[in-house]
């Protein structure tokens, strides 16, 4: 009874429990006879798997049965039929009719819909949206299982034919089933970015498919299956009919054989063997656009742009373009640009008559032919970003251009900013700098330049360069790269390039300041070589330093090395008071040092050059010019050149840095190039007792005693034509005190002034200071002195105070001395200090009166006297009469006759006076080999002698009584020579 009520359950019986009567329904009719395979039925059947929502429910609205859960059912075992629902719902209808979306597989492919509705009477299912189908196709390779082909047809509008209508249980075998017929035909697009990044857009480009029948879609082959149809060419060739079918690649394409073609609506032409596949719309053959001729076995062509790794590229020159020729390039045509792209991949292409090299990017346009890249022939290199290409040459206005040496693989010019004209018929490259103070590199030279014009004639090999209208306001320069020449720099309008020699030759060079000096070239023209060598420049010129204008050289022969580094020699025009131009030579021209920057130069002055430090003063030795200074240092010897033959001058030691105007050379250790001392005295032969002047030699001999010693400085004097030596004090302060020796140029007068020495100074029994001045006139034949005399002889004191007396009382007659001159008060500055001097010369002016003090005071003080020497006695003597100013500090001022000789022998002195008061009254003292002889017409004079003289012996001194006869003698020996 259980089976009952499940078979009623079922719908195969209707059970009355009741009446326990069954009445059997279609449905178990049915059910036998398809067991027995003698009825059809269908083997639809839902299975649905879900769960918080039912498994099926009815939309009374519609009637509709609407399942859920659903993942797949199949229509047709036999025909391998599958839906798989789109949100596993299916919609069931009347009559078991149902739609669903999703896919739909049958046989070997799939199709895609968002409705598909199934006719169970008709048994097939039909969609008018179906958005593609998907043919899968056995492997290629042999291995089992299938493979989806990567092409779809989309927008299709068909129906699938399951089995015959009556076959639904497939029992029956009927081949050309399942069976698809599309009503309107297909699409074949190949937009993917997988496919050239989706250059394909199927408004432009596509296959379409005629409508079509695909029969036995179980059981088919690849080479049955192809979809004939129109080929729409995105405007890349003309559109054609043709078949698409599943390609290698697993695509639906197709292959053609060489045909020629026009391209891009006449833009070009090609004669290619096409292929179409997910591989894209590739070509094989010859592409020719604008008198360019690609050739390649690997193009891609697109609705914008044609593409070709090209075996080659080539142009015949014509009016736009040049020769071209290029292998194993990648080309790209642009047909909406109207500009065909050229990637040499490195390699080089051969452009131009000459077969120039070029690599880079070439851009071809049915107006010309543009470069961006390197373009290189001989030692050249060109490269830009935007070259023009004519028959012949080549033009870019942002460009760089880089050449080589002729004789070396250094750069030997190379400007990075420059608008560029090649002409390779004339050989001559022209190029502009687009910015002003750019530097230009000479590698080879390692310099660098701001001009901006450069014209390159290919065939002499040479480089003009120029300054042209953009930098009118600016300087123009070259700069030096080398490091070590610290940015040498100098400025230039014009210059040359010679490759061949390497050499720069610089025009317009106004100057080239180095350290803190400037140097302006001969002609304004310098050269440049290798490696930053400056030729060294001859006939140059030079200021030193160029802020203080201190000197300037000529003829200068320089090596300049760097800022801060130069070496040379050169002339300069020595300028003495009178501005006179004498030229001296420096052999050696330096810096000193970076941080001191200034120049030295030194020369050597030969003694035969008769040079002059001024006027009348030679020079011979060192020269030093420094850059920091005015005057030149002198460090050698001097000499005066005065006519005085008789007393020549010699050369004596120097080292000084003097003013020109005003030469005065330092005279206080006098010596010569040996470094023995030299002499600027009056000096008293100690042979022969005979006078004579030196002016910087040396004395007759070493033992000569010096009457006059004069050093301190030197100097000519025009005024007076004298060369002058002595104190500087005396000579240029306005000090009484000083001695001095003077050379008269153009009397022969030679003139001394200052302490006198005659060796007074003995012992304590005599002793004596002099001072004054010597005077030898050219006509005179001997010295004359003028001095003063303090004299310390040992004397009994009423000596001196008889002389006085007899002075006072018997001289009378003679007349008073004049003791307010200038000569005096000079002479006594040599003995006195200013305080002392002063208070003398006070009292002098106010008294006439001298108050000896220090060391003048003695027992007699002379303030004048004269004596000259007399050759043939060899004795000085003094036969004018004599101012005599004191006696043992007591005053007398009587200008009194007198006779005083000095005789001086190889060993002995001796020194005797005679002082007349009156015709009747004198004195006679004699100094002779340490004793004193005295003599008197004054009897009281002579008894005091007498007296007391003996009493004052010591040791050899003596003091002795001299005969009337003896002073007779003295006088007549006088009056004779007289």
């Amino acid at each position: 009874k259980a089976q009952i009520v499940d078979l009623a359950d079922n719908g195969y019986i209707f059970f009355n429990p009741n009446t326990d009567t069954i009445k059997v329904r279609k449905k178990l009719d049915h059910a036998v006879l398809s067991h027995m395979k003698l009825a059809d039925y269908d083997v639809i059947r839902f299975a649905s798997t879900i769960s918080a929502r039912p498994n099926a429910y009815l939309d009374l609205i519609s009637n509709n049965l609407v399942l859920e859960g659903v993942g797949a059912f199949r229509f047709s075992d036999s025909q391998n039929v599958y839906a798989f629902p789109h949100e596993q719902m299916v919609f069931l209808k009347h009559n078991r009719n149902m739609t669903f979306g999703g896919r739909l597989t049958g046989g070997k492919f799939d199709f895609y819909s968002s409705q598909f509705s199934f006719d169970y009477y008709d048994f097939d299912i039909s969609s008018n949206k179906i958005d593609s189908m998907v043919i899968f196709t056995e492997d290629f390779t042999g291995r089992p299982g299938l493979v989806a082909v990567k092409s779809v047809l989309r927008d299709i509008n068909g129906t699938l034919e399951i089995d015959r209508s009556t076959n639904k249980s497939g029992l029956q075998n009927f081949p050309e089933y399942p069976r698809f017929t599309s009503k309107k035909g297909a699409l074949i697009a190949y937009d993917k970015k997988s496919i050239h990044g989706g250059a394909y857009d199927k408004e432009r480009f596509r296959f379409e498919v005629d409508p079509f029948t695909i029969e036995n879609m179980d059981n088919f082959t690849t080479s049955e299956l192809s979809f004939p149809g129109e080929f729409i060419a995105g405007g890349i060739l003309p559109n054609f009919r043709f078949e698409a079918k599943i390609m290698d690649d697993y695509s639906l394409g197709f292959e053609k054989s060489m045909t020629t073609y026009p391209m891009y609506g006449g833009k070009g032409s090609a004669d290619i063997a096409i292929k179409l596949s997910e591989e894209g719309f590739t070509a094989k053959g010859n592409i020719e656009y604008q008198g360019a001729t690609i050739s390649s076995q690997d193009i891609v062509l697109a609705p914008d742009y044609t593409m070709a790794n090209a075996d080659s590229y080539s142009i015949d020159e014509n009016s736009r373009y040049p020769n071209v020729y290029a292998m194993n390039v990648m080309t790209k045509w642009l047909p909406a640009k109207d500009s065909m792209f050229v990637n040499t991949n490195g390699h080089t292409v051969k452009v131009l008559r000459d077969k120039q090299d070029f690599q880079g990017n070439l851009i071809q346009t049915s107006l010309q032919l543009a470069g961006n890249g390197v373009l290189s022939w001989d030692q050249a290199k060109l490269t830009s970003a935007d070259m023009k290409f004519k028959p012949n040459e080549v033009k870019a206005k942002i460009s760089q251009i880089e050449i080589g040496a002729i004789s070396s693989d250094k750069i030997a010019f190379a400007s990075y900013n420059v608008a560029s004209d090649v002409n390779f018929t004339t050989r001559i490259g022209d190029f502009k700098a687009n910015e002003t103070g750019k530097l230009t590199d000479f590698p080879f030279n390692a310099y660098a330049s701001t001009m901006d014009e450069y014209k390159w004639d290919m065939n002499k090999q040479t480089i003009e360069l120029n300054k042209g209208p953009k930098l009118a306001k600016e300087k123009s320069i070259f700069i030096s790269k080398d490091p070590a020449q610290q940015g040498l720099r100098f400025e230039s309008t014009k210059a040359l390039f010679d490759m061949k020699k390497g050499i720069i030759y610089a025009e317009n060079v106004p100057h080239i300041d180095v350290a803190d000096s400037r140097v302006f070239p001969y002609n304004e023209k310098i050269e440049i070589r290798e490696n930053a060598n400056m030729q060294t420049l001859q006939k140059a010129k030079m200021l030193a330093s160029r802020d203080n204008k201190n000197h300037e050289l000529f003829d200068a022969k320089l090596k300049i090395a760097g800022r801060y580094a130069l070496s040379g020699a050169a002339s300069y025009k020595y300028k003495d008071k009178h501005r006179t131009n004498q030229v001296l030579y420096f052999d050696k021209i330096r810096v000193v040092s970076k941080t001191d920057s200034s120049i030295i130069a030194t020369g050597t002055v030969a003694d035969s050059s008769g040079f002059k430090v001024s006027p009348k003063i030679g020079f011979k030795g060192i020269t030093e010019l420094s850059s920091l200074n005015q005057d030149i240092v002198f460090n050698g010897y001097v000499k005066p050149l005065h006519s005085l033959t008789e007393w020549p001058s010699a050369w004596f030691r120097y080292n000084q840095r003097p003013d020109p105007s005003n030469i005065i050379i330092p005279a206080r250790e006098i010596k010569n190039e040996d470094q023995r001392k030299m002499y600027a005295a009056v000096s008293l032969a100690n042979d022969s007792t005979h006078i004579y002047p030196t002016m910087f030699n040396f004395k007759r001999s070493y033992a000569d005693m010096d009457i006059t010693a004069d050093t301190g400085v030197f100097y000519y004097d025009e005024t007076s034509n004298c060369f002058i030596v002595g104190d500087s004090m005396k000579l240029f302060e306005g000090s009484r005190r000083g001695s001095f020796l003077s050379f008269n140029d153009a009397t022969g007068e030679v003139y001394s002034e200052g302490k006198l020495n005659f060796g007074l100074e003995v012992d304590d029994n005599f002793s004596g200071l002099m001072a004054g001045n010597l005077v030898k006139k050219k006509a005179d034949s001997t010295f004359t002195l003028n001095s003063i005399l303090a004299l310390n002889i040992k004397l009994p004191e009423e000596c001196y105070t008889r002389i006085i007396e007899v002075m006072k009382n018997n001289g009378s007659g003679n007349p008073v001395a004049d003791n307010s001159d200038e000569f005096i008060y000079n002479a006594m500055a040599e003995y006195l200090d200013d305080k002392k001097l002063n208070k003398a010369i006070e009292n002098t002016s106010s008294t006439g009166e001298i108050k000896p003090q220090g060391d003048l005071d003695r027992n007699i003080f002379i303030s004048k006297m004269s004596i000259a020497y007399v050759p043939s006695k060899r004795q000085f003597i003094a036969t004018d009469p004599v101012q005599i100013a004191t006696i043992n500090g007591n005053q007398v001022n009587k200008t009194i006759n007198a006779k005083i000789v000095i005789t001086k022998r190889r060993s002995t002195a001796r020194y005797t006076l005679y002082f007349e008061v009156s015709k009747y009254d004198w004195f006679y003292i004699d100094y002779y080999l340490g004793s004193v002889t005295v003599a008197s017409t004054d009897k009281e004079f002579n008894d005091i002698i007498k007296e007391k003289g003996p009493k004052m012996t010591n040791g050899k001194f003596r003091i002795k009584t001299a005969s009337p006869r003896s002073v007779a003698n003295f006088l007549t020996k006088l009056d004779l020579e007289d």
